[in-house]
Protein backbone atom coordinates (compact mmCIF):
# COMPACT_ATOMS: atom_id res chain seq x y z
CA UNK A 1 0.00 0.00 0.00
CA UNK A 2 1.46 3.35 -1.09
CA UNK A 3 1.37 5.98 1.65
CA UNK A 4 3.18 8.83 -0.07
CA UNK A 5 3.46 9.55 -3.78
CA UNK A 6 5.53 12.43 -5.15
CA UNK A 7 5.91 13.11 -8.87
CA UNK A 8 7.98 15.87 -10.48
CA UNK A 9 8.38 17.98 -7.33
CA UNK A 10 10.04 21.32 -8.09
CA UNK A 11 11.05 23.96 -5.54
CA UNK A 12 12.27 27.32 -6.86
CA UNK A 13 13.52 30.15 -4.65
CA UNK A 14 13.75 33.64 -6.21
CA UNK A 15 16.90 35.59 -5.37
CA UNK A 16 18.74 38.76 -6.38
CA UNK A 17 20.97 36.86 -8.85
CA UNK A 18 18.17 34.79 -10.34
CA UNK A 19 15.97 31.86 -9.40
CA UNK A 20 17.55 29.04 -7.42
CA UNK A 21 16.22 25.72 -8.76
CA UNK A 22 16.79 23.91 -5.47
CA UNK A 23 14.69 20.80 -6.20
CA UNK A 24 14.22 19.81 -9.83
CA UNK A 25 11.71 17.16 -10.88
CA UNK A 26 11.98 14.83 -7.88
CA UNK A 27 9.78 11.72 -7.91
CA UNK A 28 9.49 8.87 -5.38
CA UNK A 29 6.99 6.89 -3.33
CA UNK A 30 6.90 5.35 0.14
CA UNK A 31 4.91 2.23 1.03
CA UNK A 32 3.45 1.37 4.41
CA UNK A 33 6.10 -0.26 6.63
CA UNK A 34 8.95 0.78 4.30
CA UNK A 35 12.05 2.88 4.97
CA UNK A 36 13.13 5.06 2.04
CA UNK A 37 16.53 6.70 2.53
CA UNK A 38 17.29 9.89 0.60
CA UNK A 39 21.07 10.25 0.46
CA UNK A 40 23.38 12.86 -1.02
CA UNK A 41 25.90 15.61 -0.34
CA UNK A 42 25.06 18.64 1.79
CA UNK A 43 23.15 21.22 -0.21
CA UNK A 44 21.64 18.78 -2.71
CA UNK A 45 18.02 19.50 -1.69
CA UNK A 46 17.34 16.66 0.77
CA UNK A 47 16.06 18.82 3.62
CA UNK A 48 14.02 21.09 1.36
CA UNK A 49 12.35 18.01 -0.08
CA UNK A 50 11.58 16.57 3.36
CA UNK A 51 10.19 19.89 4.63
CA UNK A 52 7.95 20.17 1.55
CA UNK A 53 6.38 16.82 2.51
CA UNK A 54 4.89 18.56 5.58
CA UNK A 55 4.10 21.86 3.92
CA UNK A 56 6.99 23.57 5.72
CA UNK A 57 8.77 25.09 2.72
CA UNK A 58 10.10 28.65 3.07
CA UNK A 59 7.46 31.27 2.35
CA UNK A 60 9.38 32.63 -0.63
CA UNK A 61 9.68 29.15 -2.18
CA UNK A 62 7.58 28.26 -5.20
CA UNK A 63 6.53 24.61 -4.82
CA UNK A 64 4.96 22.68 -7.70
CA UNK A 65 4.37 18.98 -8.36
CA UNK A 66 2.56 16.84 -10.92
CA UNK A 67 1.35 14.58 -8.07
CA UNK A 68 1.73 15.08 -4.34
CA UNK A 69 -0.50 12.80 -2.28
CA UNK A 70 -0.61 11.09 1.09
CA UNK A 71 -2.87 8.06 1.52
CA UNK A 72 -5.10 9.31 -1.29
CA UNK A 73 -5.21 12.94 -0.06
CA UNK A 74 -3.93 15.55 -2.53
CA UNK A 75 -1.55 17.62 -0.42
CA UNK A 76 -1.46 20.39 -3.02
CA UNK A 77 -5.05 21.35 -2.22
CA UNK A 78 -4.72 21.56 1.57
CA UNK A 79 -5.28 24.84 3.38
CA UNK A 80 -2.97 25.78 6.25
CA UNK A 81 -5.70 24.74 8.70
CA UNK A 82 -5.93 21.31 7.05
CA UNK A 83 -2.12 20.98 7.14
CA UNK A 84 -2.15 21.69 10.87
CA UNK A 85 -4.64 18.87 11.37
CA UNK A 86 -2.42 16.48 9.41
CA UNK A 87 1.02 17.40 10.80
CA UNK A 88 1.88 15.53 13.96
CA UNK A 89 -1.23 13.39 13.66
CA UNK A 90 -0.65 11.23 10.55
CA UNK A 91 2.48 12.90 9.15
CA UNK A 92 5.29 13.62 11.58
CA UNK A 93 8.92 14.70 11.51
CA UNK A 94 12.12 14.32 13.50
CA UNK A 95 14.26 17.41 12.95
CA UNK A 96 18.02 17.46 12.58
CA UNK A 97 19.07 19.23 15.78
CA UNK A 98 16.94 18.53 18.87
CA UNK A 99 18.65 21.25 20.90
CA UNK A 100 17.30 23.96 18.59
CA UNK A 101 14.01 22.14 17.85
CA UNK A 102 12.97 21.70 21.50
CA UNK A 103 11.83 24.94 23.19
CA UNK A 104 14.24 25.49 26.11
CA UNK A 105 11.58 27.42 28.06
CA UNK A 106 9.31 24.39 28.47
CA UNK A 107 9.74 21.05 30.19
CA UNK A 108 9.76 17.82 28.20
CA UNK A 109 6.34 17.00 29.62
CA UNK A 110 4.83 20.33 28.56
CA UNK A 111 6.12 19.90 25.00
CA UNK A 112 4.82 16.34 24.62
CA UNK A 113 1.46 17.06 26.25
CA UNK A 114 0.91 20.09 24.00
CA UNK A 115 1.45 18.00 20.86
CA UNK A 116 -0.91 15.26 22.04
CA UNK A 117 -3.71 17.60 23.18
CA UNK A 118 -3.49 19.56 19.93
CA UNK A 119 -4.81 16.51 18.10
CA UNK A 120 -6.58 14.69 20.94
CA UNK A 121 -8.41 17.23 23.09
CA UNK A 122 -9.18 15.84 26.53
CA UNK A 123 -8.02 15.65 30.13
CA UNK A 124 -4.44 16.66 30.80
CA UNK A 125 -3.97 13.51 32.87
CA UNK A 126 -4.67 11.33 29.84
CA UNK A 127 -2.13 13.28 27.78
CA UNK A 128 0.45 12.96 30.57
CA UNK A 129 -0.08 9.19 30.73
CA UNK A 130 0.41 8.99 26.95
CA UNK A 131 3.62 11.05 27.24
CA UNK A 132 5.00 8.65 29.86
CA UNK A 133 4.04 5.67 27.70
CA UNK A 134 5.75 7.00 24.58
CA UNK A 135 8.92 7.98 26.48
CA UNK A 136 9.18 4.43 27.76
CA UNK A 137 8.57 3.12 24.24
CA UNK A 138 11.58 5.05 22.89
CA UNK A 139 13.80 3.65 25.65
CA UNK A 140 13.89 6.49 28.19
CA UNK A 141 14.05 5.22 31.76
CA UNK A 142 12.48 7.11 34.70
CA UNK A 143 9.96 8.58 32.26
CA UNK A 144 7.85 10.30 34.91
CA UNK A 145 10.88 12.19 36.25
CA UNK A 146 12.02 13.15 32.74
CA UNK A 147 8.71 14.95 32.11
CA UNK A 148 9.73 17.63 34.61
CA UNK A 149 13.17 18.21 33.09
CA UNK A 150 14.17 20.84 30.52
CA UNK A 151 15.94 20.01 27.21
CA UNK A 152 19.31 21.36 28.42
CA UNK A 153 19.26 18.88 31.31
CA UNK A 154 19.32 15.90 28.92
CA UNK A 155 22.18 14.38 26.95
CA UNK A 156 22.22 14.53 23.14
CA UNK A 157 21.00 10.95 22.84
CA UNK A 158 18.11 11.55 25.26
CA UNK A 159 17.10 14.76 23.47
CA UNK A 160 16.98 12.86 20.21
CA UNK A 161 14.80 10.17 21.82
CA UNK A 162 12.47 12.93 23.06
CA UNK A 163 12.25 14.27 19.50
CA UNK A 164 11.33 10.77 18.30
CA UNK A 165 8.74 10.48 21.08
CA UNK A 166 7.25 13.83 20.05
CA UNK A 167 6.98 12.59 16.46
CA UNK A 168 5.31 9.34 17.54
CA UNK A 169 3.02 10.45 20.35
CA UNK A 170 -0.05 10.71 18.09
CA UNK A 171 0.66 7.43 16.26
CA UNK A 172 1.47 8.73 12.74
CA UNK A 173 1.42 6.64 9.57
CA UNK A 174 4.50 8.31 8.05
CA UNK A 175 7.60 9.55 9.86
CA UNK A 176 10.14 11.85 8.20
CA UNK A 177 13.57 11.86 9.83
CA UNK A 178 15.85 14.68 8.66
CA UNK A 179 19.41 13.55 9.51
CA UNK A 180 18.40 12.64 13.09
CA UNK A 181 21.78 11.11 14.02
CA UNK A 182 24.18 13.74 12.60
CA UNK A 183 25.23 15.27 15.94
CA UNK A 184 25.46 11.98 17.84
CA UNK A 185 28.43 9.71 18.48
CA UNK A 186 28.61 6.32 16.77
CA UNK A 187 27.24 4.26 19.67
CA UNK A 188 24.22 6.55 20.14
CA UNK A 189 23.65 6.59 16.37
CA UNK A 190 23.38 2.81 16.39
CA UNK A 191 20.94 2.89 19.31
CA UNK A 192 18.71 5.43 17.54
CA UNK A 193 18.72 3.43 14.31
CA UNK A 194 17.79 0.22 16.11
CA UNK A 195 15.03 2.08 17.94
CA UNK A 196 13.58 3.42 14.67
CA UNK A 197 13.70 -0.04 13.09
CA UNK A 198 11.90 -1.54 16.09
CA UNK A 199 9.25 1.18 15.98
CA UNK A 200 8.76 0.67 12.25
CA UNK A 201 8.20 -3.03 12.83
CA UNK A 202 5.92 -2.61 15.86
CA UNK A 203 3.84 0.30 14.55
CA UNK A 204 3.90 -0.40 10.79
CA UNK A 205 5.36 3.03 10.07
CA UNK A 206 6.38 4.25 6.67
CA UNK A 207 9.55 6.31 6.94
CA UNK A 208 11.57 8.81 4.90
CA UNK A 209 15.11 8.91 6.32
CA UNK A 210 17.31 11.77 5.10
CA UNK A 211 21.07 11.35 5.47
CA UNK A 212 24.45 11.89 3.82
CA UNK A 213 25.93 8.74 5.38
CA UNK A 214 25.92 5.71 3.06
CA UNK A 215 27.09 3.54 5.95
CA UNK A 216 23.79 4.19 7.74
CA UNK A 217 21.87 3.56 4.52
CA UNK A 218 23.43 0.12 4.03
CA UNK A 219 22.22 -1.18 7.40
CA UNK A 220 18.95 0.72 7.69
CA UNK A 221 17.11 1.29 4.40
CA UNK A 222 14.69 -0.81 2.36
CA UNK A 223 15.05 1.42 -0.70
CA UNK A 224 17.47 4.25 -1.51
CA UNK A 225 17.09 7.45 -3.52
CA UNK A 226 20.44 9.09 -4.38
CA UNK A 227 20.11 12.86 -4.77
CA UNK A 228 22.49 15.25 -6.50
CA UNK A 229 22.06 18.96 -7.32
CA UNK A 230 18.33 18.93 -6.71
CA UNK A 231 17.55 15.74 -8.63
CA UNK A 232 17.19 12.09 -7.71
CA UNK A 233 19.74 10.45 -10.00
CA UNK A 234 19.21 6.82 -8.92
CA UNK A 235 16.68 4.76 -6.96
CA UNK A 236 16.94 1.08 -6.07
CA UNK A 237 16.42 -1.48 -3.30
CA UNK A 238 19.33 -1.12 -0.89
CA UNK A 239 21.03 -4.45 -1.68
CA UNK A 240 20.69 -3.84 -5.42
CA UNK A 241 22.15 -0.34 -5.16
CA UNK A 242 25.33 -1.49 -3.41
CA UNK A 243 25.70 -4.57 -5.61
CA UNK A 244 25.16 -2.72 -8.90
CA UNK A 245 25.36 1.09 -8.70
CA UNK A 246 24.47 2.45 -12.13
CA UNK A 247 24.97 6.21 -11.92
CA UNK A 248 28.58 7.48 -11.86
CA UNK A 249 27.77 9.69 -8.86
CA UNK A 250 26.46 6.73 -6.86
CA UNK A 251 29.60 4.74 -7.67
CA UNK A 252 31.77 7.71 -6.67
CA UNK A 253 29.97 7.98 -3.31
CA UNK A 254 30.41 4.27 -2.61
CA UNK A 255 34.10 4.44 -3.56
CA UNK A 256 34.60 7.12 -0.88
CA UNK A 257 33.71 4.61 1.86
CA UNK A 258 36.69 2.75 3.35
CA UNK A 259 36.10 -0.99 2.91
CA UNK A 260 37.19 -3.21 5.83
CA UNK A 261 39.79 -5.69 4.59
CA UNK A 262 40.18 -3.90 1.25
CA UNK A 263 41.31 -0.37 2.05
CA UNK A 264 44.96 -0.55 3.10
CA UNK A 265 46.00 1.35 6.24
CA UNK A 266 47.47 4.70 5.22
CA UNK A 267 46.00 4.51 1.70
CA UNK A 268 44.38 7.64 0.27
CA UNK A 269 40.63 7.71 0.73
CA UNK A 270 38.35 8.14 -2.25
CA UNK A 271 37.16 11.65 -3.13
CA UNK A 272 34.95 13.25 -5.78
CA UNK A 273 36.82 16.04 -7.61
CA UNK A 274 35.26 19.42 -8.27
CA UNK A 275 32.32 21.14 -6.60
CA UNK A 276 28.54 20.98 -6.88
CA UNK A 277 27.40 23.29 -9.71
CA UNK A 278 25.33 26.42 -9.12
CA UNK A 279 21.59 25.83 -9.48
CA UNK A 280 20.82 29.49 -10.15
CA UNK A 281 19.43 30.15 -13.60
CA UNK A 282 18.54 27.74 -16.43
CA UNK A 283 19.65 24.11 -16.01
CA UNK A 284 20.27 21.58 -18.76
CA UNK A 285 21.79 18.13 -19.08
CA UNK A 286 23.52 16.14 -16.34
CA UNK A 287 24.55 18.29 -13.35
CA UNK A 288 27.34 15.81 -12.52
CA UNK A 289 29.07 16.08 -15.90
CA UNK A 290 31.81 18.52 -14.77
CA UNK A 291 32.89 16.06 -12.03
CA UNK A 292 32.41 12.84 -14.00
CA UNK A 293 35.34 11.03 -15.60
CA UNK A 294 33.03 9.58 -18.28
CA UNK A 295 31.34 12.82 -19.42
CA UNK A 296 30.98 13.58 -23.15
CA UNK A 297 29.23 16.40 -25.06
CA UNK A 298 26.09 14.23 -25.00
CA UNK A 299 25.86 14.83 -21.23
CA UNK A 300 24.90 18.45 -21.90
CA UNK A 301 21.63 17.33 -23.48
CA UNK A 302 18.37 16.31 -21.84
CA UNK A 303 18.53 13.14 -19.72
CA UNK A 304 16.28 10.13 -20.12
CA UNK A 305 15.52 7.90 -17.15
CA UNK A 306 16.81 4.36 -17.62
CA UNK A 307 15.59 1.23 -15.83
CA UNK A 308 17.83 -1.63 -14.76
CA UNK A 309 15.61 -4.36 -13.38
CA UNK A 310 12.64 -4.15 -11.02
CA UNK A 311 12.63 -1.00 -8.94
CA UNK A 312 16.06 0.18 -10.15
CA UNK A 313 16.18 3.41 -12.17
CA UNK A 314 18.87 5.99 -12.91
CA UNK A 315 19.51 9.12 -14.97
CA UNK A 316 22.51 8.73 -17.25
CA UNK A 317 23.07 8.64 -21.00
CA UNK A 318 25.31 5.59 -20.56
CA UNK A 319 24.88 2.14 -19.07
CA UNK A 320 27.12 0.97 -16.19
CA UNK A 321 29.02 -1.26 -18.63
CA UNK A 322 29.78 1.71 -20.91
CA UNK A 323 31.02 3.96 -18.09
CA UNK A 324 33.01 1.12 -16.52
CA UNK A 325 34.79 0.56 -19.82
Amino acid sequence: MTLLNVENLCIDIPGPRGTLHAVRGVSFHVDKGEILCIVGESGCGKSLTSHALLGLSPRVAQVEAAAFSFDGTDLRRLSERQWQGLRGQRLSMIFQDPMTSLNPSFTIGALLIEVYRRHHPGPRGKARARAIEILRKVGISNAEERLDQYPHQLSGGLRQRVMIAMGLICGPDLLIADEPTTALDVNIQLQILRLLQDLKRDMGLGMVFVTHDLGLVARFADRVAVMYAGRIVETAPVAELFARPCHPYTRALINCIPAPGKTRPGAALGAIPGVVPSLVGPQAGCAFRDRCAHATPLCQTRLERRHDGAGHAYECHYTPEETAA
